[in-house]
């Protein structure tokens, strides 16, 4: 597909954010925003359907100024929608962009972890996925028999002595794991930026995206 994590994009969102004709990166394919009622809201056309959109790392202009207000980095955390961060010298943000905001599929696609750089917090809410089942059933939430083995052992969680236990925990290892992905992903952008400026971003040709689906039909395909 075109809109698969990895894919450089021209996209546009000039009223919105800012920016114009600038390189961003797919790290969520598209989908169909959700809708209650037909007719309202922003996400709502005249038919009801919701807007398809994507979300993209989207390398913000040079002259981009930081500001913690108009931000809102204050509420955001870190590889989250409307994040806006920094690396290679320059500022990105991750925001959701509708179909309509693309001016460019690329040739270009990138090896990417796009669990590490975009976490997804449109999954389900805690507790909505608990039955009446599990309401019912009084160890529904009990811990497994060996659950408790933390809190009987007093040795729990010690470490074996000559074994060093420095600021190289998991915790460090994944940050500096999300710190390098988004370094590559800057770098693939600043380079997008740099081929556009000469006129040489490559254009994905449409027959990649219509493999398999025969011409002079009326089949509907989506990127």
């Amino acid at each position: 597909g075109a809109l698969v994590p990895g894919r450089i994009l021209l996209v546009t969102s000039a009223r919105k954010h800012g920016y114009v004709a600038s390189p961003a990166i797919v790290v969520k394919s598209p989908t169909v925003s959700s809708i209650s009622a037909v007719g309202s809201g922003s996400s709502k056309t005249s038919s009801g359907v919701g807007k398809e959109t994507t979300v993209c790392i989207v390398l913000l202009p040079e002259s981009y100024v930081p500001d913690n207000q108009s931000d809102g980095n204050g509420n955001t955390k870190t590889a989250t929608l409307n994040y806006i961060g920094s690396a290679k010298q320059r500022h990105y943000a991750i925001h959701e962009i509708d179909v309509g905001e693309i001016v460019l599929v690329s040739s270009f696609k990138h090896k990417i972890d796009s669990q590490a750089l975009f976490k997804d917090k449109s999954g389900p809410s805690p507790g909505l996925g608990m039955g009446i089942g599990s309401v019912r059933d009084p160890f529904a939430r009990a811990k497994p028999v060996g659950g408790r083995r933390m809190d009987d052992d007093p040795f729990a969680g010690m470490m074996v002595r000559g074994k060093k236990g420095g600021g190289s925990g998991p915790q460090t290892a994944g940050a500096s794991s999300e710190q390098s992905q988004i370094d590559q992903v800057m770098e693939y952008l600043v380079d997008a930026e740099t081929l556009e400026a000469k006129s040489d971003l490559g254009v994905m040709d449409l027959a990649e995206c219509t493999k398999g689906i025969s011409q002079g039909s009326d089949d509907i395909f989506e990127f």
